[in-house]
């Protein structure tokens, strides 16, 4: 009105400000409030003193983020990508990435394609080819964190079973409609009070949570912005002044569902084919998959998958475990049945992460007569994956991790690689980064790769590379350009 921006004061108050009961309140009102108001995108920036924040328990427990209000409307956008490469061997090609998008309140209508043209080694004079990749339609309950998609898309898949694009139809949670909503349990703090005090909570030296308790034992729940170990502070403050500090250690983990919270899909559809390189080209075997994760209790996530199509039955089980302080473990089985042969795959894991280390190890090992829907269409099952990787953060001296990779497929040779990197922040704007690859199996290549960044500014960055490849060597620089936000034009430059 008139130049100035009013909203309700239970939405400033929802947001965490001290408002007056009235029917509107200005923006221009509100002190130490910071504002920017973008009348193209429909969009306001807001920023204001933590301390002028009323940050109440509600604000991390997150009880209301199922009931955010969404606005629709009706509109047709493009977006696009475009990419040129020109090298001096006489090789020059153009690519354009596109999507066309039509969406209303009954849903969002998508197709996205693929156009290039090239010229020079082992093409014609500009040879052109253009490829549709995505057609879909969407339509979504934000509500119940539920989406419906006809058309192309991906089955859903566990951390150990696999992805396959098909032509179809999904039915599926969708908490990406709730984005203040924190699937992982949240961490648990117990406490006591003889008469009413006043608690806070800090983590990791944040103060996350400042409340008034009542006497006897109470309970509070905290968003865990942070994933793996942490160490919390309780600080109670009585009427009388004086306080009393308990420290509270705790594992955070976003592999974990919430108690009673399940994550769910079920598709299907026939495999889309020659992904990239044909417009329409599908199986002939429908298919169907499920997929299934459900929290058992805030320690406990079991999880269960199933695939089928002609001639072929797959499913098995898997469960999610944290162990106190000690980290994450996990475990699946799974069997398949092909042409009456069975087949089958364990995989077990563990993962522990910490404020300056962490280390991960996961194994996936599998019969020959192992098979999925994705290896009818010819991506084959590993028989052997492992992966081990640790890392330490040195503080001023950088950060240092070291990976280790096994990699068996049937009728192959295995695959083993040796990665450790060094990276450095040099200045607020300046990082360093240094790796080295081996290749521990017969060829024996190893690579090394040196790399700075810099940050010209708050849009602008600029990179510089050096990789030793055996007996080549390979210098590159790019430039970046960021938009402002989510919109308007951003471009690189890159040359090598």
């Amino acid at each position: 009105r008139n130049g100035r921006l009013f909203a309700a004061p239970e939405v400033l108050r929802s947001l965490g400000f001290r408002v007056a009961d009235t029917p509107t309140v200005a923006l221009d009102d509100i002190d130490g409030l910071r504002y920017e108001y973008r009348q193209d995108i429909q969009r306001v920036s807001m920023s204001a003193p933590i301390d002028s924040l009323d940050l109440e328990r509600s604000q991390f427990t997150n009880e209301n983020s199922r009931d955010i209000q969404v606005s629709t409307g009706t509109g047709v956008l493009l977006n696009y990508d475009l990419y040129a490469w020109y090298s001096s061997e006489r090789y020059r090609s153009a690519s354009a990435f596109s999507e066309l998008r039509f969406f209303s309140p009954l849903g969002v209508l998508s197709s996205t394609g693929l156009f290039r043209t090239a010229t020079g080694v082992h093409h014609n004079p500009w040879d052109r080819k253009s490829v549709r990749l995505d057609t879909q339609w969407e339509t979504s309950w934000p509500g119940s964190a539920i989406s419906l998609r006809l058309g192309d898309t991906q089955t859903a898949a566990l951390s150990w079973s696999r992805a396959t694009r098909i032509g179809g139809i999904q039915l599926s949670r969708n908490f990406a409609l709730q984005p203040y909503f924190s699937t992982a349990p949240l961490p648990s703090f117990l406490g006591t009070a003889d008469i009413p005090s006043t608690a806070e909570l800090f983590v990791n030296g944040i103060r996350q949570f400042e409340n008034q308790v009542p006497a006897g034992p109470f309970e509070i729940q905290t968003m865990p912005y942070i994933s793996g170990a942490g160490n919390a502070t309780l600080v109670l403050t009585d009427t009388m002044g004086k306080q009393r500090t308990v420290q509270l250690p705790f594992y955070s983990s976003t592999l974990l569902l919430k108690k009673g919270l399940a994550d769910w899909s079920v598709e299907a559809g026939y495999v889309r084919r020659s992904y990239g390189l044909k417009s329409f080209d599908y199986g002939h075997d429908p298919v169907y998959s499920g997929s299934i994760r459900y929290g058992i209790s805030n320690n406990l996530t079991a999880e269960a998958h199933a695939e089928m199509t002609r001639r072929l039955t797959n499913y098995g089980a898997g469960v999610t475990v944290r162990l106190g302080q000690l980290g994450i473990v996990s475990g699946s089985y799974s069997t398949s049945r092909h042409d009456g042969i069975s087949g089958r795959m364990v995989s077990a894991g563990y993962q522990w992460q910490g404020g300056r280390f962490h280390v991960s190890a996961n194994l996936k090992k599998a019969q020959k007569t192992y098979r999925d829907v994705a290896s009818l269409y010819g991506s084959d099952v590993a028989q052997t994956n492992q992966i081990i990787s640790t890392g330490f953060n040195m503080g001023h001296w950088g950060q240092i991790g070291a990976s280790w990779i096994n990699l068996k497929y049937v009728g192959q040779p295995a695959s083993r690689y040796l990665n450790v990197y060094w990276s450095k922040q040099l200045t607020d704007s300046t990082s360093l980064a240094l790796n080295y690859n081996k290749d521990l199996g017969n060829r024996g290549n190893q690579t090394l790769y040196l790399g700075v960044s810099f940050s010209l500014d708050n849009r602008y960055s600029a990179y510089l590379s050096a990789t030793a490849l055996g007996d080549r060597n390979r210098y590159g620089a790019s430039v970046y350009r960021r938009a402002e936000g989510e919109e308007g034009l951003s471009w690189s430059l890159q040359s090598q």
